[in-house]
């Protein structure tokens, strides 16, 4: 196939997009338009709420108060998936996100009888390595994970909500548990298997460039 016919490759999102980790409810919640409230506004609410709300209440928090605690999280940060504060600061957006996503997560755990912090460490494990390999696999690959690994991942909003719904199931810490392996494990079999191809992709130029300096 000559260069003039080839297919182009599709279209990467802004990196801070991919980094924010959104999932469906979140992309939803974006996908309204511009709201009359500046977008770091939004997310400073929805994350110093949280924090607030932690801060207060510890792990004596009922499982009502941090469910209407995390839906204002949802709300008011999920919004920001579609609309932006000014470019000088989409560096901030991502960081505040994962702030939100992980201290909601331990607040459940803590919140979850007899779940001490091991659980939430091994969650958080398993998150750490997707959100690493979101950025290296942007960086050096440039290509985004399989999108059958991002449903299973359900974005920080949704992983939010399983959460909380682990919590009212009364199967904290084992879910948590369980859930940490079973990302942790997809995550890690995804990325082995992008960077394989990758450096499969990589060697027949290699090869030939070194054959042409051998000539």
């Amino acid at each position: 196939m000559s260069a003039a016919t080839a297919v182009a490759p599709p279209a990467l999102p802004p990196n801070e997009a991919v980094f924010r980790d959104d999932g469906p409810l979140a992309r939803a919640l974006g996908a309204g338009g511009r709201v009359p409230v500046p977008a770091l506004a939004l997310l400073l609410a929805g994350v110093g709420v949280l924090l607030a709300a932690i801060a207060v209440t510890g792990d004596d928090a009922s499982p009502a108060l941090a469910g209407a605690v995390l839906a204002f999280v949802i709300l008011s940060v999920g919004v920001t998936s579609g609309h932006w504060p000014r470019a000088s600061v989409h560096w901030a957006v991502p960081p505040l996100v994962r702030l939100g996503e992980y201290a909601g997560l331990i607040w459940l755990a803590a919140i979850a009888a007899g779940a001490g912090p091991a659980a939430a460490f091994a969650l958080l494990a398993a998150l750490a390595f997707r959100h690493y390999d979101l950025v290296y696999g942007l960086r050096h690959r440039g290509e985004l994970p399989p999108s059958w690994l991002n449903k299973l991942a359900a974005g920080w909003d949704g992983r939010l909500l399983i959460a909380w719904g682990l919590l009212v199931a009364g199967v904290l810490p084992a879910g948590f548990f369980v859930w940490a392996g079973l990302l942790g494990a997809a995550s890690l079999a995804a990325t082995a298997n992008a960077w394989r191809h990758f450096e499969r992709g990589r060697r027949p130029a290699e090869y030939d460039d070194a054959e042409d300096e051998g000539e």
